[in-house]
């Protein structure tokens, strides 16, 4: 797990100079704290903390996305990721990122996402649905 951390983080600072940071807030049965950089407005890395859970199920998300749409007002994207700890899974997750006010920083999401269990202890797949806001930096 430190591993693919570390690695994450060399490669997002390689590209820090043509990314774009935002945060987003995911709520729904399984909420998530989200950071998320995107490269060349196509190709995003997002990094995400379970929320509203005990410190043993705090669970980490790393997953890779592609805007199949990139508009000024409205992304839409599909990816694949990884989900450590409680509820160990493949994340297939699909969404909308929307801003529709005059300044686009700051907006809101809808996603849908299959957990498919890959841990050692018993874990359901699960289809996850979430909505949230979300802020862009830059």
């Amino acid at each position: 797990m430190k591993k693919i951390g570390l690695i994450l983080f060399v490669i997002l600072l390689s590209f820090q100079a043509q990314a774009q940071f935002a945060v987003a807030f995911h709520q729904s049965n399984l909420p998530m704290i989200e950071g998320t950089y995107t490269f060349e407005n196509k190709i995003n890395a997002h990094l995400r903390f379970a929320s509203d859970v005990s410190f043993n199920d705090f669970s980490p998300e790393i997953a890779g996305s592609y805007n199949f749409v990139e508009k000024e007002d409205l992304n839409f994207y599909g990816g694949l990721g990884f989900r450590f700890n409680a509820f160990e899974s493949v994340v297939l997750p699909v969404g909308v990122q929307f801003y529709p006010f005059a300044e686009k920083r700051f907006g809101f999401h809808i996603e849908a996402a299959a957990l498919i269990a890959t841990g050692s202890n018993f874990n359901p797949d699960v289809f996850r649905g979430s909505w949230g806001i979300r802020y862009r930096f830059n």
